[in-house]
């Protein structure tokens, strides 16, 4: 085998794992890391996941249809995708997110952000609509949960927006875990 120069946590000459000649079958996590991962939400009967088509919540869509076709849990899981309409692409984007929603057995809704768009605080009122929208269509369904993908740079962009508009200890916080403000909030 190659090794590697340095490796932090190997030492020096760290040997490189041999790399397949072909295209590899993912092995998938184990059922009880995705058992572990989603064990808060088997308290609901309905669920609601917020996919926009970037790989965050693509991953997370990805990871819940795994966990409801292995689990023991029976309840609903939808899929919700906004299409703000904003750009001349996002209704094909949303296509896209319902195309890999339905290949994974899941239900989506195509929610559309209609009427005149705001000249200022665009993104701000996009997010705003964004959450109008998800609530309302999950108090028509049911949902008891909207379910978001973020990861750590989220959080960071996060926390630094809030500490250049002045946040106090409470804003600086960033996103919770487990957030039942309510839309948008």
């Amino acid at each position: 085998m190659p090794r590697l120069p340095f490796c932090p946590r190997q030492g020096t000459n760290a040997a490189v794992p041999s790399v397949p000649d072909g295209p590899v079958e993912p092995e998938g996590l184990p059922d009880d890391v995705v058992d572990a991962l989603f064990f808060n939400l088997k308290r609901f009967s309905r669920l609601a996941v917020a996919v926009s088509g970037g790989a965050d919540s693509l991953c997370l869509m990805t990871l819940l249809a795994e966990w409801k076709q292995r689990s023991a849990w029976s309840g609903q899981l939808e899929v919700l995708c906004v299409d703000h309409g904003l750009r001349p692409e996002s209704g094909a984007e949303a296509a896209f997110v319902a195309t890999c929603a339905e290949e994974q057995g899941l239900d989506c809704a195509i929610l559309r952000w209609t009427g005149v768009k705001p000249d200022h605080n665009l993104q701000e009122e996009a997010r705003l609509a964004r959450y109008r929208l998800m609530a309302g269509h999950m108090a028509k369904s049911g949902a008891e949960a909207l379910l978001l993908g973020h990861h750590l740079v989220d959080q960071a962009e996060t926390f630094l927006d809030r500490l250049t508009r002045g946040s106090g200890v409470a804003g600086l916080s960033a996103m919770a875990a487990d957030d039942t403000s309510g839309p948008g909030g």
